[in-house]
């Protein structure tokens, strides 16, 4: 009997743990990869001097309806960035842009925000090239 009890909680806890649905976040098999490009703009915003991937710049990740990001990564030498080992869910991804200062908009810089949806437990989502301005 001793032994019937100890093999039930077992498998009770097993068929438990395979009914649990996973949050966004790491420790799953999908993965989101993009390329962030840079434009750099003159001193008034109003010309771009030139346009190049994005190198060394920080990208950032947030699981489903967390207030702050969970992962950061830096871009490659050619504005390529991923991020692995996700479970399916909602995620927002974000990176900084320079903008014009004005009136009554003080702040130098600005959040560029991608929301995008991770369906499948192996899926490889591809965002669009995000720009920046520098």
């Amino acid at each position: 009997m001793k032994y019937f009890i100890h093999s039930f909680f077992i498998f009770s806890f097993a068929l438990g743990m395979l009914g649990c649905s996973k949050e966004p976040g790491n420790g799953g098999l999908a993965t989101v990869s993009g390329v962030i490009w840079e434009q750099d703009w003159d001193n008034t915003f109003s010309v771009i001097n030139s346009e190049y991937p994005a190198m060394d710049e920080d990208v950032y990740l947030i699981y489903g309806d967390h207030q702050t990001y969970d992962d950061d990564v830096k871009t490659t030498f050619n504005g390529a960035f991923q991020f692995d080992y996700l479970f399916p869910g909602k995620y927002s991804l974000y990176v900084y842009s320079d903008r014009a200062i004005t009136p009554g908009n003080t702040s130098k810089v600005e959040p560029i925000v991608v929301s995008f949806e991770i369906k499948d437990k192996r899926e490889k989502v591809v965002l669009d090239t995000i720009i920046i301005k520098k």
